[in-house]
Parts: structure tokens; C-alpha cells; sequence
């Protein structure tokens, strides 16, 4: 199921990853640079891919599905921005998984 497969992102468990390939992806040498590269666009076609088949399914109500990806990923880098060393990672990402999953949801109300 789309939510369950969107709802389960990695994040927490690949955080120093994440990490460099926002912060530090300049300062890398090139071929790594390279490889982190590709490892970004593979998971954004995959959040992408995921939102794409909520949305034919009817889970997901979202005009472009590229664009919705690229929402949920921003609201989900934040956090390594902001984050204080007393939050709890995991609790935080779990939050911002709900806000970003419940935000694409199909809904019968009047939008």
C-alpha cells in the first residue's frame, strides 16, 4: 500500500547520509559526489513513484505527483536543520512523516 510504503521512509536509520547529501555534497570529491548524487535522484523517483500509484489507487490526492514529492522531501529536510541534540529523532521524524503523509491524503471533504 502506498501510505504503508511512504509512511516507512528510512530517514531515521540513514540520517548521517541524509545529512551529507544536503550539507556537505559540495565538498565531496567528485566521485562520491557522484554516487550521492545518484542515490538522491533514485529516492526521489522512488517517493515520487510511491505518490504516483497512491494517487491512481485513489489513496493520494495530489495534481502532480513530482511536485508532491518534492513538498514532502522539503518538509521532511528541515528537521536537519533545526534539530536540537534533547529532541528525539525517531519521534520528530515519525511526526513530520505524519504531517507530510496525512497532507497527500484522499479526503471525501470539499476541496
Amino acid at each position: 500500500q502506498p501510505f504503508k510504503q511512504l509512511r516507512r521512509a528510512p530517514l531515521a536509520e540513514h540520517r548521517v547520509e541524509h545529512l551529507v547529501s544536503l550539507r556537505e555534497l559540495s565538498a565531496l570529491l567528485p566521485e562520491h559526489r557522484a554516487t550521492v548524487t545518484d542515490y538522491r535522484k533514485y529516492y526521489q523517483r522512488r517517493v515520487r513513484d510511491v505518490i504516483a500509484a497512491g494517487a491512481r489507487v485513489g489513496q493520494f490526492e495530489v495534481r502532480d505527483a513530482g511536485q508532491a514529492a518534492i513538498a514532502v522531501l522539503d518538509l521532511m529536510n528541515g528537521i536537519s536543520w533545526w534539530l536540537r541534540d534533547d529532541q528525539d529523532v525517531d519521534e520528530l521524524v515519525s511526526d513530520y512523516t505524519d504531517f507530510a503523509v496525512r497532507g497527500i491524503l484522499h479526503s471525501a471533504g470539499d476541496r
